[in-house]
């Protein structure tokens, strides 16, 4: 992993969800509870479900990213991810229902406790701090609203106004554009290795990336320039 070069370093870059909010467990218990709803808990392993369903939805992206094919809003794009899901296990229930218990759980979602003070102490340094997430607006928006976070961020850039979805480069290449910066000004903090790094370090960007599970480094995928265990962890980098 490289050493970021501080001096060059003008904006950060936050994802969403599992950077900012944890929502580690709320695919999982939704998978269990849409299993419950669809009385097929005893024949269909949530694990396996879940399992499963998280490949669809990084198919999904990729597909998504196709030139050719039209923009979808996050909850619609899950919604048709859980839609294939229920052919694969010829499920009859309703897919809005089941996308429902998820946003309901999501409803709930709260900050990690590191946040307001990491984002207060990073904007005392100087930063420009935005945000850049695979999120809608509507969620979005409302959650910083809730929590009182709008007033840490310059700038908020998400999927549906820009109509692209990380890893595509794209996305990142938009923010770049229009913050009039070059990549290498930008430092994008992440928990996903194939959304935010990859996405970041195709762009010329720096990536950091938020490992809270401690999972191994896929090594088909770049490495970030950084890997912390919390947010807390930057001060000691930026």
């Amino acid at each position: 992993m490289s050493k970021l070069d501080l001096k060059k370093i003008k904006v950060v870059s936050f994802d969403v969800f599992n950077t900012l909010f944890d929502a580690r467990s709320y695919h999982s218990t939704a998978c269990e509870l849409i299993l419950k709803k669809l009385n097929t808990i005893e024949k269909i392993s949530p694990k396996e479900f879940h399992r499963k369903w998280d490949e669809l939805i990084a198919k999904g992206w990729e597909e998504l990213n196709d030139v050719d094919r039209a923009f979808l809003p996050q909850r619609i794009f899950f919604k048709n991810t859980l839609i294939d899901l229920f052919e694969t296990y010829n499920l009859s229930g309703d897919p809005e229902e089941s996308i429902e218990i998820w946003y309901n759980l999501l409803e709930n979602i709260e900050l990690f406790e590191e946040v307001p003070s990491v984002l207060d102490a990073m904007k005392d340094k100087g930063y420009t701090q935005i945000i850049l997430s695979n999120i809608d607006n509507d969620f979005l928006f409302s959650r910083l609203s809730k929590f009182k976070l709008k007033k840490h961020f310059d700038y908020i850039f998400t999927s549906e106004n820009l109509k692209s979805y990380k890893p595509n480069p794209i996305i990142f290449k938009k923010v770049v554009k229009h913050l009039q910066l070059k990549p290498e000004e930008i430092v994008h903090i992440g928990d996903s290795q194939s959304a935010d790094v990859l996405g970041a370090k195709k762009a010329g960007m720096y990536a950091i990336y938020v490992n809270r599970k401690n999972r191994n480094l896929d090594s088909s995928i770049p490495k970030p320039d950084f890997m912390v265990k919390n947010l807390r962890d930057l001060l000691d980098i930026l």
